[in-house]
């Protein structure tokens, strides 16, 4: 699984590159994003000595990809639910496509090579000692928890038609606070520890109730006949499941 941690640290540093929020920014930042797709996958596969074809393919693969990636997220062809859930299904193949490709014998790479022995001398037991696969693949999932998976939950919040441009307005902070929670789910996930990870869901829930309850208020006081609790609700279920679902999936991937 070398592969897809190099391919998800490739997407997830470009996608920070254009833009944290996961609506990627225009001009030179989206260039520089896709250089960067391509220069990482690039130095890992040579500091971790994959074979010479691995390491011309993989690079291109992640970058190709990337560009069809923020290309789909930015084009303006059909509806926009129509192209979230274009980039949504394109994101999901090249993610299969990747998984096969990223794996034996299409791809190799050296056990005991400098990559792996770098690691070994780093001061950190837990880490020196696990394999170098599963180090690049734990870093390249927490890497896509971050603006990469910001982008996913747009791309899902727009495809179920939700107004989460003005419900974001209200719930302020989603873009931090969201890769914060997702990082916390996974890393207990991973640990071992599901019942840490299930109190950091419901510390969120909490945590938003007064904010939500303070917005129908709001409304009530202003004998507004809209009511943006509704909307807020709907965007904070939607985004808060998408999010916890892709911090809990990697774990079936990861060994």
């Amino acid at each position: 699984m070398t592969g897809v941690g190099i391919w998800l640290l490739g997407i997830g540093i470009a996608d920070l590159v254009a833009g944290m929020s996961g609506e990627p920014k225009g001009g030179r930042r989206t260039l520089a994003a896709i250089v960067v797709a391509f220069l990482v996958p690039l130095g890992l596969t040579l500091a971790l000595t994959a074979s010479t074809g691995t390491a011309a393919l993989l690079p291109v693969i992640t970058g190709a990809s990337f560009a069809g990636w923020i290309a789909l997220r930015r084009e303006p062809r059909g509806s926009a639910g129509t192209r979230a859930m274009l980039a949504l299904l394109y994101l999901v193949a090249v993610f299969v496509v990747v998984s096969i490709v990223g794996t034996e014998p299409i791809s190799s790479f050296e056990t005991a090579g400098a990559g792996a022995r770098a690691l070994s001398r780093l001061p950190f037991p837990r880490i020196a000692h696990t394999p170098i696969e599963q180090v690049v693949l734990v870093a390249g999932v927490v890497v896509a928890l971050f603006a990469t998976s910001n982008a996913i939950v747009r791309l899902v919040l727009t495809a179920a038609d939700t107004e989460f441009s003005s419900a974001e307005q209200r719930l302020r902070g989603g873009r931090i606070i969201g890769p914060i929670e997702r990082v916390l789910i996974f890393g207990l996930g991973l640990a071992g520890e599901p019942t840490a990870a299930a109190l950091v869901i419901g510390a969120k829930g909490l945590l938003r109730y007064p904010e939500l309850s303070g917005l129908r208020a709001d409304a009530a006081a202003v004998g507004s006949t809209v009511r943006p609790i509704d909307v807020v609700t709907e965007y904070l279920l939607i985004g808060s499941l998408t999010s916890w679902g892709l911090a809990l999936l990697p774990l079936i991937v990861v060994p």
